[in-house]
């Protein structure tokens, strides 16, 4: 019989009993061990894994005032007017809301650029006015250019957005604490306009007359 010249020429004779019990045993083991190391990772990602929540913008519809004549609006229980001075003066016609149990107040001939609401009638809690006058500085006999020169302060003040126009908002200050104004030019800057809220003079009303005002003033809207 020829001797090999290598241990790596000796042939490795498997034996069924090997194969059968112990041979193949270390083989399935590991491919069990393997699988359940994949299947419990699979279950500890999906324990510990967050859902992804996706923010979706919630959008609500704003109400509108959507009439220009004397109506009920009845999202916010207002109700619209649409002033329409003598149009000789060259006053601009306009529409502005307030709530519905405000009552209008009638004025003589000489006050034809003045609206005026009362909540109710004496004794009052809120009072509103709205005037209207030519653009004129008296002192130059020019029309005004700037917000500035219209207040006269040597200081910037607040504004707000007014239809579009930007307003000067000149009150509350020091003094005068209890009322709301604020100044704007027309479109056309022929006018200068003023809304004035007066409130109780005592403050007892001024945070809610402060957020009475800035409602008034989103409803503004000239119509000429």
């Amino acid at each position: 019989m020829k001797q090999p010249r290598h241990i790596w020429d000796i042939p490795i004779i498997v034996s069924k009993d090997m194969t059968r019990h112990g041979f193949a045993a270390p083989f399935v083991l590991i491919g069990v061990f393997v699988l359940l190391l994949a299947l419990g990772g699979a279950y500890y990602l999906g324990k510990t894994q967050r859902p992804v929540v996706l923010n979706t913008p919630q959008v609500t519809d704003a109400p509108v005032i959507a009439s220009l004549a004397p109506s009920t609006d009845q999202a916010t229980n207002w109700k619209t007017y649409k002033l329409q001075p003598d149009s000789s003066l060259e006053y601009k016609e306009y529409s502005i809301a307030v709530p519905s149990s405000w009552k209008p107040i009638e004025h003589s001939s000489n006050f034809q650029g003045t609206e005026t609401f009362w909540d109710s009638y004496e004794p009052t809690t809120y009072k509103l006015i709205i005037q209207q006058e030519k653009n004129l500085n008296k002192q130059t006999s020019q029309p005004f250019k700037t917000l500035k020169e219209l207040t006269g302060f040597p200081y910037d003040v607040m504004t707000k957005i007014v239809d579009g126009q930007q307003s000067a908002r000149v009150l509350p200050r020091a003094g005068s604490e209890s009322i709301f104004k604020v100044l704007f030019f027309s479109k056309d800057a022929k006018l200068i306009f003023s809304i004035e809220l007066d409130t109780p003079r005592d403050g007892s009303k001024f945070k809610e007359g402060e957020v009475l005002f800035d409602q008034i003033l989103s409803t503004f809207k000239f119509t000429q």
